[in-house]
């Protein structure tokens, strides 16, 4: 069984890409455009080009955002000087970062390289081998 594609008329498409580009949400887009929200995220799963527009569409309504937030900032507001702090560097609300006491797993994760790198170079050539050969039974073995 196919499934049909949604047949989308071009105004309602002129009204959802027209909210999508003020910087609405997809849903309320849906909504002021008079489309099933799960009509159009099946047109977007099947159609390419529609997908590209409705992207280049909230890309321009992110850019306005943007552009005010900006704005509002440079005047010296600020509710959105504490939100881009937020948002863009993580710091919230002058706690410094937001993620503070948060284990770092990248680091973690660079330590144990970097010790099993160190623990790989002490060994000599044929106890590399051995240790290879090993790793690779071990993962050969079913169960």
């Amino acid at each position: 069984m196919s499934r049909r594609e949604p047949h989308i008329t071009f105004s309602e498409l002129h009204r959802l890409l027209r909210h999508l580009r003020k910087g609405g949400t997809r849903k309320g887009a849906c909504g002021w455009a008079g489309i099933i929200f799960a009509e159009l995220e099946q047109k977007f799963a099947l159609d390419k080009k529609f997908a590209k527009a409705v992207e280049k569409s909230e890309s321009f309504g992110l850019a306005k955002d943007e552009r005010r937030l900006e704005g509002k900032v440079s005047e010296g507001d600020r509710q959105a000087l504490l939100f881009r702090m937020k948002t863009v560097y993580g710091y919230a609300y002058g706690k410094g970062p937001a993620k503070v006491g948060v284990r770092n797993k990248k680091d973690e994760r660079s330590k144990a390289v970097e010790e099993v790198r160190r623990e790989i170079e002490a060994l000599s050539p044929q106890e590399r081998k051995r240790t290879v050969k090993a790793y690779r039974e071990a993962a050969a073995c079913p169960g």
